[in-house]
């Protein structure tokens, strides 16, 4: 997903779990975006499992978006 031009800055929550996370406050690491694409860099110890995340969007106003 590419982040749109309007929008400065994206705050994205993530996990790497063997099992499907369905709360967000499960999203135990998050990292800050100012260009697309975000690249995430994982390990060998990782392998197999899935990532999960979730964007959050941040507007020129600094108001927190969904």
């Amino acid at each position: 997903m590419e982040k749109p031009q309007t929008v400065p800055d994206v705050k994205i929550g993530w996990v790497v779990s063997d099992i499907p996370v369905t709360d967000t406050k499960k999203l135990i690491h998050s990292s800050f975006s100012k260009h697309s694409p975000f690249t995430f860099k994982l390990t060998n110890r990782e392998r197999n499992k899935h990532l999960y995340f979730a964007l959050r969007w941040e507007s020129k106003s600094k108001e927190k978006c969904p």
